[in-house]
């Protein structure tokens, strides 16, 4: 890109770069690998043949806690048949329809595949035993405008060990920041062919590398499980953040 820069620098006006989507996971990760679920069992005093039900006290806890935000703020609380749904289209949609531009735009529930536990017997020791296994369960897919991102999705898994995947977007971000200062620019998708200041643009779009992320993703856990705490209060566990899928763009503007 740099070179390409160079090369046609007599017809170029501006350059923006800087994140583009970004995909993060958050995981719990004491309860995500087999050991780790043994041994906060163990702690807890939770018998394998109470497992089951107990599994499912904390699913139900997090889906009536989470969906409850919708019932709330009047939002939908929709069932998806198909997991193929754009969910995005669907949450754009019901926001252009409603004139939603802030907090919660609708929960979207579909049954996916997940990694997740159940109850084996062992036969060599007569006990019943935990395993990881490929399943299907309930998912909560939560859009809505977020204060410090913008638009924003999430992914969250109903089951042991409550995965949560999330989506933002850096351009999303720089447009609420150019709106905030009334810096004029014109948006054509994921994509920006004009803005009135680049220069300013960039140095917005720089302030992005400052974002305490892993305060930012604690917080929004919180919000897509309000119940988080109150189900691991007997050993708290915290969300670890990693980046998943990351994409970095460049926009230019050229002479016409």
């Amino acid at each position: 890109m740099k070179s390409f820069i160079e090369k046609h620098t007599k017809n170029i006006i501006g350059v923006l770069s800087g994140w583009d989507r970004i995909v993060f996971r958050g995981t719990l990760r004491l309860v995500a690998n087999l050991a780790g679920m043994n041994s906060y069992l163990s702690y807890l005093g939770i018998l394998m043949k109470d497992f089951k039900q107990y599994a499912q006290e904390k699913t139900a806890a997090l889906i009536q806690a989470s969906v409850a935000k919708a019932e709330q703020g009047g939002r939908p609380n929709l069932y998806l048949h198909s997991s193929r749904t754009n969910k995005e289209q669907v949450a754009l949609d019901l926001a252009a329809r409603d004139g939603v531009r802030e907090g919660l735009i609708c929960i979207l529930r579909t049954v996916e595949p997940c990694r997740t536990y159940q109850l084996h017997k062992n036969r060599e020791t007569k006990t019943l035993d935990l395993e990881l296994f490929q399943g299907k369960c309930m998912h909560l897919y939560h859009y809505w405008y977020d204060a410090y991102f913008g638009f924003m999705g999430a992914r969250l898994q109903t089951w042991f060990p409550f995965a949560i995947q999330m989506w933002m977007n850096g351009r999303e971000w720089l447009a609420r920041r150019m709106d905030q200062e009334h810096l004029a620019y014109q948006r054509c998708d994921n994509c920006f062919p004009r803005i009135s200041d680049f220069a300013r643009g960039q140095e917005l779009m720089d302030q992005l590398h400052q974002t305490d992320w892993c305060q930012q993703f604690d917080r929004i856990a919180r919000f897509l499980n309000p119940a988080h705490d109150t189900m691991f209060a007997g050993f708290p566990l915290y969300y670890y953040w990693t980046s998943h899928e990351t994409e970095w763009a460049t926009d230019i503007e050229t002479v016409a």
